[in-house]
């Protein structure tokens, strides 16, 4: 025979062998008996027994007393010192001694204990709690065997724990008390914890399998599986195996109140009350008691508050030394040039100017080779036609952001321009940037905030305030407000002349103005060109502007003239001169009539019949070797100081990039801030109001829910609808935010502050008082109201989030708006953010229920960290009345469930708490980190 053949038959053999020695237990086992293969008997638990005529554990065992009766099945205990079912629940030290048969002389006896902590074999005897006795029955029995400290319990030690439950089988035998339930779990652990909700000391069996769960209840000798009492509990038994855990309360209002968890149940829960633990132990054996153990809730918060801190400080730190340093590095360079009347001389070759218009299309070049020097003390005026260049020259002079590209060399006082050129130079743009809320003087205060270095004392600056009125004749309307197009303020001549002056205030050596005179009458018009051209006398600046078509009076203070057409030079020298230069080209020019408009009109017609008319440089090498203008000898109408042009005094120092430091800047735009904000007060109490009343009226909408299926909807709805709420309102950064980028960008072009400082006061007066401080005052107001979970720790948790979310969303929309061309667009980006980010939350679209393929969306939704942190603050471990039609019809009364069983259904779960607590602090840095970012880079200046 083969070997195969041998081997088969062989294992044929021994398979039949081992079913004849195995011997079944016939009847089945019932009542938690497990059945000996060997002998073939049932080994029976404490309470159970068998008998000549119930060989199948089908008998109590009573313990200490007799029966059990056959009318009721239940025993005697009467005298025996001993009570509950069985019998197994001592009473008196005297019957743990007369059970065990022990007497001493030495002082050692047994012993009677009567509280939850278990020694050796603690059995709890319960009721269970009348809304579910018609599933479970009336009573209720828990017992550990010696429970390990969690720490020392090896792999193969069992440490089982095992529930019954007991009632009567109304169909059967009514009347006739008998075992229900019967659960056995391994693996289990106690001890003792201080629950920071309750305030109470709470004890906690923890066992991390189940054994087996399965009913009781049998009919007939001879039926081979036994039944439940009802059926709708058959159906979660066989799913039982993993962790369970029972909580019972030491002390409080909810004194010897247990409850039972089984994490297949989804959540439903076992309630059970007046619980009686009883042991028989020896006084030898008392192990100590464990000291309640503290959830660390208290030192998470302390250690990210810690974090918090200590980023605060260094940043402080930092930025103060930063400062200190700029303070003594600036006045010193204040002690080099100050009291001196420093000229200007600037000088630029061969600039050109090309711009792409059109992806499809070449770039198209705007300038051609434009070349001069202007002088200190010098007006020189750049006059053409519209499209002539005036404003790209004038723009690249003042080394302002062009979105194109620039050729040639341009050189201020002999070096070419570096990072400090805003402290030499001012720009006054042809749409002034003024803050409507301030007056005059509180204008030309913050600029010499901010534009003055630190080191010179306010009462000097304040007298530098006054004579820049003084020169400027705005000294008389030094009171009045600016004004907007909401408010009336000063004339528009007046906002020019304040325009002027804030660059004034930094006592700058050369001035840039883009068509000074543009939309004022002719008296306004000629003020302002007076005031600049006794500027240029006076202090030896030099004056550049562009200006479309001046009056007679106007023009005549002209030093300089530059015309342009087509971003040519046509003519560029003494303005006294330009009639007679055209002539000298053949060209007829009125002898009556204003000047600059026949200059005008020359250039035009010109342009229109295709005329060239060239202009001849000098014949030098290079422009920027040239001391006098290109045209012509020096005007006899040059209001420079003769000395100071013969000396040819030049600042020819470096600078650093500002004139104040970070702090200061800090402390200058937050005054701005705090008057903005004390006169255009709307907003403040617009957004106090409504976070006022929304929250009164979500209290009033959802008051007072309790704890049944449709008030955990309603719950769920209202944590949902506050963040709905807070992602909307933040919106009102859009317009804030754009409506104040036109001056952020003026004033950060010019050099007034860099883009941190004016992000960091954002934060302290729009982010602080305007988005943190709302979202406190409506998340304390509903609340309450809602009848949210009371511990104060679910409170700060609430508000948290409350206060995360809401920073987050208006960092978002900050972000939006900086690289939003308009109001609408923003608004737009932002509301298809919110509605996509509210979609994926976990609210409106069940996770378990997510595409696949789309569920990485959530990962980007700030709804769906918020959403659960509130729903798990809300309903984790709280106690549900579940109630879903039919359950009348089944006769089956509400569950008591925890709220794990609503959460499960939604995919939410508490193991992502403190991470989704992260997450969103962390898109609340990185969104408020990229809207710095974007302020510094994308929101400047691009002409």
């Amino acid at each position: 025979m083969k070997p195969v053949y041998i081997t088969l038959y062989i294992l044929i053999v021994a398979i039949l062998c081992l079913q004849v020695y195995a011997k079944d237990c016939d009847p089945p086992c019932r009542n938690g008996g497990v059945c000996d293969e060997d002998s073939g008997h049932c080994m029976c638990t404490k309470d159970w027994v068998n008998t000549e005529k119930d060989p199948d554990c089908r008998q109590m065992s009573c313990n200490m007393g007799t029966g059990p009766s056959k009318d009721k099945n239940e025993c005697n205990c009467e005298g025996t010192g001993f009570d509950q079912i069985n019998c197994l629940g001592c009473t008196t030290d005297h019957s743990c001694n007369v059970a065990h048969n022990y007497t001493s002389n030495d002082g050692t006896s047994w012993h009677c204990s009567k509280d939850l902590v278990p020694i050796n074999s603690k059995r709890f005897f319960c009721g269970i709690s009348e809304d579910i006795q018609i599933l479970l029955g009336e009573k209720g029995t828990f017992e550990c065997d010696k429970i390990y400290p969690k720490d020392n319990i090896t792999d193969d030690a069992k440490n089982r724990c095992y529930f019954q439950t007991w009632g009567y089988d109304y169909v059967k035998a009514p009347g006739v008390q008998t075992q229900l339930l019967d659960c056995t779990f391994e693996h289990c652990t106690f001890n003792l914890y201080h629950d920071q909700e309750t305030n109470e000391v709470m004890a906690h069996y923890e066992c991390s399998h189940t054994v087996k769960c399965r009913c009781s209840l049998d009919g007939e000798v001879g039926d081979d599986e036994p039944y439940c009492l009802h059926s709708a509990i058959a159906n979660f038994l066989p799913g039982m195996k993993g962790k369970a855990w029972v909580d019972c309360h030491m002390e409080g209002d909810k004194k010897d109140q247990c409850v039972i968890n089984q994490v297949d149940l989804a959540g439903i829960m076992i309630e059970m009350e007046n619980c009686l633990g009883r042991e028989c132990y020896f006084n030898s054996t008392v192990p100590p008691i464990p000291e309640p153990r503290t959830e660390p809730l208290w030192w998470i918060g302390l250690i990210v508050g810690g974090i918090v801190v200590v980023i605060v400080v260094f940043l402080l730190l930092t930025a103060t030394i930063w400062s200190i340093i700029h303070y003594y590095v600036v006045k010193k360079e204040h002690k080099s040039f100050v009291g001196e009347y420093y000229g200007a001389k600037l000088e630029f070759s061969n600039v050109s100017y090309f711009l792409k218009t059109s992806f499809f299309k070449p770039k198209q070049q705007l300038l051609h080779d434009i070349s001069h020097t202007v002088h200190p003390g010098e007006v020189l005026a750049i006059m053409g036609p519209s499209g002539a260049g005036k404003t790209t020259l004038l723009d690249i002079l003042a080394n302002r952001n062009k979105a194109g590209t620039i050729k040639g060399v341009r050189k201020l006082n002999g070096r070419k321009y570096g990072r400090d050129f805003n402290r030499l130079a001012a720009y006054v743009s042809q749409d002034d940037c003024l803050m409507g809320t301030l007056t005059v003087y509180e204008s030309l205060l913050f600029a010499a905030r901010v534009k003055l270095p630190a080191c010179i004392p306010m009462s000097e600056k304040k007298k530098r305030i006054k004579k820049v009125m003084f020169d400027l004749k705005i000294s008389k309307i030094s009171n009045r407000r600016i004004g907007d197009k909401l408010h009336r303020g000063i004339s528009g001549g007046e906002r020019r002349r304040v325009a002027i002056a804030m660059e004034l205030i930094g006592d700058p050596h050369i001035i840039f103005l883009d068509e000074p005179t543009s939309g004022l009458d002719a008296a306004s018009a000629f003020t302002v060109i007076h005031s600049l051209v006794t500027l240029a006398k006076k202090y030896n600046k030099t004056i550049i502007f562009s200006i479309h078509q001046p009056r007679t009076n106007i023009f005549a203070e002209f030093d300089s003239l530059m015309l342009l057409s087509q971003g040519r030079i046509k003519y560029v020298g003494p303005a006294d001169d330009a009639v007679n230069y055209f002539r000298g080209q053949n060209l007829e020019i009125p002898q009556t009539g204003n000047v600059a408009d026949h200059l005008i009109d020359i250039i035009v017609d010109a342009e229109h019949s295709g005329r060239d008319l060239p202009f001849n440089p000098p014949k030098k090498d290079t422009i920027l070797e040239s001391d006098v203008p290109i045209y012509g000898s020096k005007s006899k109408k040059t209001h420079g100081s003769p000395a100071l042009l013969t000396e040819q005094r030049f600042f020819t120092g470096r600078l650093t990039q500002y004139a104040t430091s970070f702090m200061t800047q800090l402390w200058a735009l937050s005054l701005r801030a705090l008057t903005n904000i004390r006169r255009d007060f709307f907003l403040f109490p617009a957004h106090f109001i409504s976070s006022i009343l929304i929250g009164l009226t979500l209290g009033i909408v959802y008051w007072q829910q309790g704890d049944n299926f449709n008030s955990v909807q309603n719950r769920l709805g209202a944590n949902f609808f506050i963040l709905t709420v807070l992602s909307f309102t933040s919106m009102s950064a859009l317009e804030l935010f754009t409506s104040e980028r036109v001056i952020y960008v003026g004033e950060r072009a010019n050099g007034y502050y860099n883009a941190l400082s004016y992000f960091v006061t954002k934060v302290l007066f729009d982010i602080l008082p305007l988005r943190i401080l709302p979202a406190i005052i409506m998340g304390s107001i509903c609340y309450y109201m809602i009848n949210f979970r009371n511990p104060f720790a679910h409170f700060a948790y609430f508000i948290l989030v409350l206060v995360l979310f809401n920073v987050a969303s208006t960092c978002l929309c900050i972000a939006v708006a900086a690289v939003s061309p308009t109001v609408a667009a923003a608004n737009i980006v932002t509301i298809v953010i919110v509605l996509s980010s509210a979609v994926f939350g976990g609210f409106l679209l069940n996770r378990t229920a997510m595409p696949a393929w789309l569920e990485w969306v959530r990962y980007l939704s700030l709804y769906n960290y918020s959403f659960e942190v509130l729903a798990v603050n809300d309903l984790w471990d709280f106690p549900v009345k579940l109630d879903p039609l039919g359950f009348k019809e089944l006769h089956i009364p509400p569950l008591n469930v925890n709220g794990q069983f609503v959460l499960g259904s939604l995919g939410l779960s508490n193991k992502w708490f403190y991470f989704d607590i992260a997450m969103l602090a962390l898109y609340a840095l990185l969104l408020l980190g990229l809207s710095a970012v974007l302020l510094m880079f994308f929101v400047r200046e691009r002409r």
